[in-house]
């Protein structure tokens, strides 16, 4: 089963999280890691880690904006296979907005691409 786990503060932010971040997203498409830590506290914006069969294999964060939920960062584990990452986006769909679902399945098609290598 897919889970969505809240981060809440800082403290719950592990390792693996901070390491998937950084890799994922050139310096220019991420926060500082400090202004990351800051906006937890803000009820707009939450960031998840994405648990498969209690195993870490992704985050997200997202913006609850008036409406609609617009996805910032999602990330992936490059050895997560297509099925967990579908079965993610049929769990949550209403945390997806439809013009962000277009991007992710590209995103995901890359990340599979590259694993069957």
């Amino acid at each position: 089963m897919v889970q969505l786990i809240p981060i809440e503060n800082s403290e719950e932010i592990d390792p693996e999280f901070k390491q998937i971040y950084t890799e994922a997203f050139p310096p220019e498409e991420r926060r500082d890691w400090q202004q990351l830590i800051d906006l937890l506290p803000n009820s707009k914006f939450k960031i998840y880690k994405i648990s498969f069969q209690n195993r870490f294999i992704g985050i997200i964060s997202i913006w609850k904006l008036a409406g609609f939920n617009f996805i910032e960062h999602f990330a992936i584990r490059d050895s997560t296979g297509k099925r967990e990452v579908k079965m993610l986006l049929m769990s949550y769909p209403e945390k997806i907005h439809k013009n962000e679902f277009e991007k992710i399945k590209t995103q995901i098609h890359q990340v599979v691409s590259q694993y069957w290598k």
